[in-house]
């Protein structure tokens, strides 16, 4: 069974806003996490996401990017 889970995001760079937003393999959005601005961090509860391979990126810079894969 798919259950939700928590990412724990931590923003170091003092003064300047980032988040996490979360899309599936077709580039819909999942997941978007509020934005904050550091040094601070937040803990962001996901709803369940089927098993695959996710993009995420931060919605103020979106050249900062990831992958998360759900197994």
């Amino acid at each position: 069974a798919d259950k939700p889970f928590n990412i724990l995001f931590k923003n170091d760079d003092a003064g300047t806003p980032h988040n996490v937003e979360i899309k599936d393999a077709d580039g819909k959005s999942v997941f978007k996490g509020e934005i904050f601005s550091g040094a601070a961090e937040k803990t962001y509860l996901v709803n369940a996401l089927a098993a695959g391979t996710y993009t995420y990126a931060c919605m103020v810079h979106p050249n900062m990017t990831a992958t998360l894969t759900v197994k």
